[in-house]
């Protein structure tokens, strides 16, 4: 579960910051050529969904980490089972 927290976030991560940086590069090059408001808007749409679905990546993330605390708390033993008696410890340390 671990593994699927840590790469989600970081596939998610690494998508949005390339739709990011891609979309800026576009909007730049598409402004000093003069294109109109009306088709920088619609092209830089798909960069923006690519980001978008990059920053659902790393929420969905968040919640694989959510999950994965949970499943930790509850599928640990009690503490009365997981530590030896006192006698035992004393009796291992040879007194």
């Amino acid at each position: 579960m671990v593994h699927a927290q840590l790469w989600t976030a970081f596939a998610g991560a690494a998508l949005a910051g390339f739709g990011m940086v891609g979309a800026g590069l576009v909007q730049g090059s598409l402004q000093a050529q003069g294109a109109p408001p009306d088709q920088l808007n619609l092209t830089l749409l798909a960069f923006r969904l690519i980001a978008a679905g990059g920053l659902g990546l790393v929420a969905l993330g968040g919640f694989a980490l959510l999950v994965n605390v949970f499943l930790l708390y509850t599928e640990g033993p009690p503490v009365d089972y997981a530590l030896p008696p006192a006698e035992a410890a004393s009796a291992a340390a040879g007194n």
